[in-house]
């Protein structure tokens, strides 16, 4: 893959179930993948999807086996707009100081139900800070020990409410 698309557009392909088979030496009817595949951009989504199809294809027709892939419940790249990334970056810098604010190009990896709305409206997703050292709260998302200073909550809504207002008197 890294040879075929463009070296700083970030592609991941996890694998996280597996399930065939139920004893040692027997070669099982059937197997199971399941995973997750995560992208920057939708061209590049579309070119991870087509190799998982034709890797599995290749694989099955080498070694005579039928295969079905089911490509469904794929989430598209959540790709904030670009004007609103920039009102909302001002915003928070004017907010809670420019130098509280981590300025993303990509909104990194992310896969939520909100890259619907973005791939059809211009969209912005508002990545805040949850961490507090002082009480224990660093663990990242994924991680079993994960939590929430949930103080963020009022940082995000004070930025993104002066932001739709900034918005609308525009």
């Amino acid at each position: 893959i890294p040879r075929r698309i463009d070296p700083s557009e970030t592609i991941t392909l996890n694998v996280a179930f597996i399930e065939g088979g139920s004893k040692l030496g027997t070669v099982p009817g059937e197997v199971t993948i399941q995973g997750g595949v995560r992208a920057l951009s939708k061209e590049s989504m579309s070119f991870m999807m087509d190799r998982i199809k034709d890797t599995v294809d290749g694989v099955s027709k080498i070694l005579d086996l039928k295969n079905k892939v089911f490509l469904g419940d794929v989430y598209p790249p959540v790709i904030n707009d670009k004007d609103l990334d920039v009102l909302v970056t001002d915003t928070a810098a004017s907010l809670i100081g420019k130098e509280n604010v981590i300025v993303q190009t990509k909104c990194p990896m992310t896969a939520e139900d909100f890259s619907h709305f973005s791939d059809r409206i211009p969209a912005y997703y508002l990545k805040i800070g949850v961490a507090n050292d002082e009480k224990g709260i660093r663990f990242p998302l994924h991680n079993d020990l994960f939590d929430v200073d949930e103080r963020c909550i009022e940082t995000g809504v004070s930025v993104i409410a002066a932001a739709a207002l900034s918005f609308l008197a525009d």
